[in-house]
């Protein structure tokens, strides 16, 4: 069985982030296990992670001067798709501006980009 599990940076330090490369770890015993990483900050995570765990940036953010965009800083920063807002993830949030249509359409050829309505809560019932 493939399973995949899904995080916001996998190159931070905490407690979801260890939580995950644990099970991840423990389940690569028996099954094919990758963790996507929806931005990468780093070279190489801050936490030890199985070897038989696959970890799969989408978005590459660290600092590099050979990088396509090396004026902007980073190898993906520059991209013109990170400059358009989420369709998944309200502005308010504090992770809102790296992940943008780019996150969408670098996951695989056949994901939409239609744009999603976003909901906090369920609609109320009427009474």
């Amino acid at each position: 069985m493939k399973i995949s599990f899904l995080l916001h940076n996998a190159y931070g330090i905490g407690g979801t982030i260890r939580s995950t490369f644990n099970v991840a770890g423990a389940l690569a015993a028996h099954h094919t296990v990758e963790i996507v990483s929806l931005i990468r900050t780093i070279d190489a995570p801050n936490l030890p992670l199985h070897p038989a765990v696959r970890l799969r940036p989408l978005i590459d953010l660290r600092p590099r001067e050979d990088a396509p965009h090396a004026g902007r800083g980073a190898a993906d920063l520059g991209h013109p798709l990170l400059t358009r807002p989420s369709a998944h993830i309200p502005a308010a949030e504090a992770r809102a501006p790296p992940t943008s249509t780019r996150s969408r359409t670098s996951a695989s050829p056949s994901t939409s980009t239609a744009p999603t309505p976003m909901s906090s809560s369920p609609p109320a019932p009427a009474w």
